[in-house]
């Protein structure tokens, strides 16, 4: 596995302080392989304070948004500029980003020819396990949330079923047969995450595999303990009678 797909450094505000660029340039270097990691940090950490970002209201208040664009603009230009300088060590630059109640993203869409990968996650909707309860609406809103997510531009689906693995008692297969015929029809690659392995894993896999749908390995990386590790997709695949060759993998 040659490209990690969507990983952090500490200008998100879940990374570790001590992840810099240089602690995957020096991963990379030690891999000797010509590998690479698309760093893709958090645009509501780029955009937004802490304060409000972790509030989550700009996600049905877009105007929140539009306050902030601006001071966002320039700090995600400047966060551009810096991973720029190590492109030549094998740092590829992307954004992790949500879909507001509006159908935006939380970036300024004149800046997505500056940077080379979109990843779009879901990471809060208003219909949660703890404001409703009802699994029944909550797995109906995020499949609608999801599939739009797809048509949207980006260029991998996020940790597909993580944030509806945590809401409701179990993710049904036939969703995940949904998910990834729809990502598959759009040209979207479904990630495989090992940040947050949950059970829907192995499904994915085999729907990808039947489908003929892009598959992104990525670490997610949080922490430097994390950074470029593949075991846990290699040991999946594994497990699976399965390996990397058998699928079409999303790389840059």
């Amino acid at each position: 596995m040659q490209t990690d797909c969507h990983a952090h450094t500490n200008a998100s505000y879940c990374a570790d302080p001590q992840m810099l660029p240089e602690l995957y340039t020096a991963a990379i270097e030690r891999r000797g392989k010509g590998g690479k990691a698309v760093i893709t940090d958090h645009s509501m950490a780029l955009y937004f304070p802490r304060e409000v970002a972790w509030k989550w209201s700009y996600m049905t208040d877009s105007r929140i948004f539009d306050a902030h664009r601006e001071a966002g603009n320039a700090k995600f230009s400047a966060h551009l500029e810096e991973l720029g300088k190590f492109a030549s060590q094998g740092i590829v630059t992307g954004l992790e980003t949500e879909m507001m109640h509006d159908g935006r993203f939380d970036f300024d869409p004149a800046l997505r020819s500056k940077f080379d990968v979109l990843v779009g996650s879901v990471h809060w909707l208003p219909e949660n396990k703890d404001s409703c309860g009802d699994a029944g609406l909550i797995t109906r809103r995020w499949l609608a949330h999801t599939l739009q997510l797809i048509d949207s531009g980006i260029d991998i689906l996020g940790h597909p079923f993580r944030w509806l693995a945590g809401h409701t008692p179990a993710v049904d297969p036939a969703l995940i047969k949904i998910v990834v015929a729809h990502a598959k029809a759009a040209g979207v690659a479904i990630e495989l995450n090992s940040h947050y392995k949950i059970s829907t894993d192995a499904e994915m896999l085999r729907q990808a595999l039947a489908q003929g749908a892009t598959v992104a390995f990525s670490t997610d990386s949080h922490r430097p303990d994390e950074i470029l590790d593949f075991s846990y997709h290699e040991s999946l695949l594994a497990s699976l009678s399965l390996k990397e060759s058998d699928f079409k993998v999303f790389s840059r």
